[in-house]
């Protein structure tokens, strides 16, 4: 039976992956495992394999196009195979085309698909038109009527009706989408119309200075500033710092030293006691994800490591349950794969907190973006000499200091408050936690 080419789930609340290339055409003979499409997630990009032998057929996906995840893009046939008659056809030049990742406004179809029972059953709940809603892949289902329902509501509202690629685009560039004119159904602001607004106001600008220079974004720089813009934007951030004093781990580490363990660093160190903490804090090691508090029962730390065309998070799978030296192991790899480029995915997916940490450049004191899904993430600062009391008389102390950022929607001051509490105490005494 013919082989399904599909978008697959390759991380955490992914919904959609983008197709950058087919690295096959149609009508190629394929072997199972050739290389046949590269797809970028939120994460990584990466190739997907051929599932089977045979020639490759059906290409339903347009290069550039947001595919969502479990959807079949191609067939792989065998001999005397052919495709499924429901295969949708391949992406073609025809009058009004809906652009790729404009699905979901009303009125894009001229003609009624199919419809699933569940999609029936709610559009005549909402009172809808199935013949005003666009289907997907040749058939209408629940997503489609509810997506239609809530552009549907957004005029209502007086909310900028847009598809949500337009919508991403303007978000990464700064724009108002109130300020440009829509060209889709029902005055809908479309990628192209965004891409025209941009076109349009660079004329108008004129060219930049001439000693100005205009640097093209890497993939993985593009993924970082959409991923964080859509944090600040979406998740209620706040933040608690505290100052701790580092006096007992840097004795901890010179000890370690002292036992021919010169590999160990205050990163592992921090990373140890975090993980064994959060095991303590469970509220702080979850996501807030469809109106609810998912907390997960796997303590997964990721560490920010910048690399030279951004930023990489790995993730220290079970981190409570290493050892020091395994931390370390563990860390001295995932840095050195970071900066390489070898990365795996599953070594960058499925983090439930976060640490970075811009000692190594001198900086005392920052806040972090939260990383979505996540509920909070940990900014730790370089340990410095400063004047502190001790028993009321001033001392000279090595410090650093730590800040907490979380998303309000799953933790509160207090139990924020808690957890820094746990890890400064456990930072100024780490011989009673340390193996």
């Amino acid at each position: 039976m013919p082989h399904e080419v599909i978008m697959p789930v390759l991380g955490m609340n992914q919904d959609t992956g983008t197709l950058l290339r087919w690295l096959r055409g149609e009508g190629d003979a394929v072997a199972v495992g050739d290389p046949v499409m590269e797809i970028a997630t939120d994460k990584i990009t990466v190739e997907i394999e051929s599932p089977a032998d045979g020639v490759l057929a059906g290409l339903s996906a347009a290069e550039g196009e947001e595919v969502p995840v479990g959807r079949a893009v191609a067939w792989v046939l065998g001999p005397g195979e052919s495709l499924p008659a429901d295969t949708p056809a391949a992406p073609a030049a025809e009058p009004g085309p809906v652009p790729a990742g404009e699905a979901g406004l009303p009125g894009t179809q001229a003609r009624l698909p199919a419809a699933s029972p569940v999609a029936r059953r709610l559009a005549a709940d909402l009172g809808i038109d199935l013949g005003e809603v666009q289907g997907t892949d040749g058939r209408i289902t629940k997503a489609d009527v509810e997506r239609h329902h809530a552009a549907a509501q957004a005029q209502v509202a007086g909310l900028v009706l847009a598809s949500p690629k337009a919508r991403r685009l303007a978000r990464e560039r700064g724009l108002d989408l109130a300020a440009i004119s829509g060209s889709g159904p029902d005055g809908a602001v479309l990628a192209a119309d965004v891409e025209g607004y941009v076109s349009v106001a660079k004329d108008v600008s004129g060219p930049p200075p001439a000693d100005a220079v205009e640097l093209e974004p890497s993939r993985m720089w593009q993924v970082m500033a959409s991923r964080l813009t859509e944090s600040w934007q979406t998740v209620p951030h706040f933040y608690l710092s505290r100052t701790v004093d580092a006096s007992q781990l840097l004795a901890w580490r010179d000890a370690l030293r002292r036992q021919g363990r010169e590999d160990i660093t205050i990163s592992d160190l921090l990373l140890r006691i975090t993980a064994v903490s959060l095991r303590d804090h469970p509220r702080l090691n979850a996501s807030w994800r469809d109106g609810r508090i998912h907390q997960h029962p796997q303590v997964n730390i990721g560490m920010a490591v910048a690399v030279e065309d951004g930023l990489l998070v790995p993730v220290f799978y079970a981190a409570d349950t290493l050892s020091l030296s395994d931390l370390a192991d563990l860390r001295r790899h995932l840095v050195q794969a970071a900066r390489s480029g070898s990365l795996t995915l599953p070594e960058m997916t499925g983090g439930t907190f976060s640490i970075t940490n811009l000692g190594m450049f001198g900086v005392e004191e920052f806040k972090a973006i939260v990383n979505p899904p996540e509920a909070a993430i940990l900014a730790i600062g370089a340990i410095r000499e400063a004047v502190v009391a001790v028993q009321g008389e001033p001392a000279v102390r090595s410090v650093f200091n730590l800040t907490l950022s979380c998303d309000h929607r799953a933790v509160d001051g207090a139990l924020a408050a808690r957890f820094l509490g746990t890890l400064h105490e456990r930072m100024e005494t780490p011989m009673l936690l340390l193996d």
